[in-house]
C-alpha cells in the first residue's frame, strides 16, 4: 500500500468518525426535545359552551326540560328561515337585551369558529344563563331532526310560499260576514295604533311581529280571514301561521284600504 493510499484510509476513517458523532449528538438532542415534550403538561381549552345535536335538543324538549333558543344570525338570515319560538338577538346586543336569559340557552350562529363562540357563550353566562349550548347543524338539522316546518318570511315571489296562501275577494268575505259571523275569525295583523283608528267590525288585532308567539290565540274550528292595510303583512302573517300551526288562512283582497274604499262598514 503506497503512501497516498494510506492518506486517503485516513481522511475517509477521519470522515466517517466526524459523521458518527455529529449523529450521535443529533438523536441525543432529538431524544432530549422529545423527552422535554412528552413531560409538558397537556392544556385544554376551556369552552363557555357545549355543542349539542338536533336529535339531543328535541329529546330535551320531548322530556319538557326548559330551555330557549336564541338564533344570533343576521335578521336576513333569521326571517329566511327560523325555528319556531326561536328569538333573534345579535351577538352585539346580548348584553343590553330586554330578553331574559337565566335558562339554558341553545344558540345558533352560521359561524364555527370556536373561539367566536365562546364570545358569544360568555355574553349569555355573564346575563345569568344557566347553561349554553351550540346547536349543531343550525336550523337545518333541527328541521331534520324534528321533522317541525321552519318559520319563513312569507316572500311573495316564492313558490312555496304562495302555495301555503290562499286569497278571498272582497265579495265573498263580505257575504261570509253576513250569512255566517260566527264560523269566521277575523284577523286584522296590523299595528295596534292602526286597529285603534277603525277596523272591520268583529276583528282581533295580533300584530304582525307578535304571530308566532300569539298563535294560541287563533282558534281552531273557525275559518281565520287575515287582513292588512294591503296583502303583503297579510300574505307575510298567513305563511308564518301555515308554518307554525299547518293553518291555511285566507288572505282578504286588496286588504283594509279596499273594505274602505267599497263603504264596507268601520268600527273603533
Amino acid at each position: 500500500m503506497n503512501k497516498n493510499t494510506k492518506e486517503v484510509y485516513v481522511l475517509f476513517f477521519g470522515l466517517f468518525l466526524i459523521i458518527l458523532v455529529v449523529v450521535f449528538f443529533w438523536f441525543r438532542f432529538q431524544k432530549k426535545n422529545s423527552d422535554n415534550n412528552e413531560s409538558l403538561p397537556t392544556q385544554t381549552i376551556s369552552l363557555a359552551y357545549e355543542n349539542i345535536t338536533a336529535k339531543d335538543l328535541f329529546q330535551k324538549k320531548k322530556e319538557k326540560e326548559s330551555f330557549k333558543i336564541i338564533d344570533t344570525r343576521s335578521y336576513e338570515n333569521y326571517s329566511t328561515s327560523h325555528i319556531l319560538d326561536s328569538v333573534q338577538v345579535l351577538p352585539e346586543e346580548i348584553e343590553n337585551s330586554l330578553e331574559s336569559f337565566k335558562t339554558q340557552i341553545v344558540f345558533i350562529n352560521d359561524q364555527t369558529s370556536e373561539e367566536f363562540l365562546d364570545t358569544i357563550a360568555q355574553a349569555f353566562i355573564k346575563r345569568g344563563a344557566e347553561k349554553v349550548y351550540y346547536l349543531i347543524g343550525g336550523v337545518q338539522d333541527w328541521t331534520n331532526a324534528s321533522q317541525e316546518t321552519p318559520i319563513t318570511y312569507g316572500d311573495p315571489d316564492s313558490f312555496s310560499d304562495r302555495a301555503k296562501v290562499s286569497f278571498v275577494s272582497q265579495e265573498n268575505f263580505k257575504k261570509t260576514l253576513q250569512e255566517s259571523p260566527d264560523k269566521i275569525f277575523i284577523l286584522d295583523v296590523r299595528t295596534a295604533t292602526e286597529f285603534s283608528q277603525g277596523h272591520i267590525p268583529g276583528a282581533t288585532n295580533i300584530p304582525l311581529v307578535e304571530i308566532e308567539k300569539r298563535r294560541q290565540e287563533i282558534p281552531f274550528g273557525k275559518l281565520t280571514i287575515v287582513y292588512s292595510k294591503g296583502e303583503i303583512e297579510a300574505f307575510q302573517a298567513a305563511v308564518r301561521l301555515f308554518d307554525s300551526r299547518l293553518l291555511k288562512a285566507p288572505v282578504l283582497t286588496n286588504g283594509f284600504v279596499a273594505w274602505q274604499d267599497n263603504g264596507g262598514e268601520i268600527e273603533k
